[in-house]
């Protein structure tokens, strides 16, 4: 019997940041945002993504790296900007929530992790929350789904796992964990139905 459903964060319920436009704005300047979101791409994001480093000390790295003309406080308002709920999650969330326990399981660094689940509404929706930033290992790690299942106190068999990465899905089913590869919430729907999950 399922009593938990895990859900990933970027790619499931938010979008990734700074993807959904091409320029960001803010007190009259304008930033690519192919340069914006690169900051995902320098070996320093690892180390954020298991709390290794914060999110100031990341920030200010990159600004230098990067020669970006911003200060640490407007480009984390720049990414709050870019934080923008995937349409469809909401009502899912919902519903889920009133039959189901919730957790999410996410890789990501701590403070940037609550900006999600804070900007897009969905904290509500979870009882538990896994952090790779706050736990110091991420997903595939089998590690992270580990510590998840002894905190949750469940079997693999009885949680479902749903994340838009297949190497991610992938590390759970080793371990006896239901997982989905989300791609859309129509698909997700369509999924969760094949293991009794319906959505009103």
């Amino acid at each position: 019997m399922i009593r938990w459903i895990l859900f990933d964060q970027g790619g499931v319920q938010t979008h990734y940041v700074f993807s959904r436009k091409n320029v960001y704005s803010i007190n009259g300047k304008q930033f690519l945002a192919k340069k914006l979101e690169s900051i995902f791409h320098i070996p320093e994001y690892k180390k954020f993504n298991v709390g290794e480093i914060n999110e100031t000390e990341l920030i200010s790295i990159f600004l230098h790296q990067k020669n970006i003309n911003l200060d640490v406080k407007k480009y984390i308002e720049l990414f709050k900007k870019g934080i923008e709920s995937i349409r469809g999650m909401n009502d899912i969330l919902k519903s889920l929530s009133q039959k189901y326990s919730l957790a999410t399981l996410i890789n990501e660094g701590s403070e940037w992790a609550n900006y999600k689940l804070d900007i897009s509404g969905f904290r509500k929706f979870f009882k538990e929350n896994f952090i790779s930033g706050n736990l110091k290992v991420a997903k595939p790690n089998p590690e992270i789904y580990k510590i998840a299942l002894i905190k949750l106190n469940i079997k693999p068999k009885e949680c479902i796992f749903i994340d838009d990465q297949k190497k991610n899905c992938d590390a759970a089913e080793k371990l006896g964990i239901k997982s989905i590869v989300f791609e859309n919430p129509l698909q997700l729907k369509k999924e969760l139905a094949t293991f009794s999950i319906d959505i009103d």
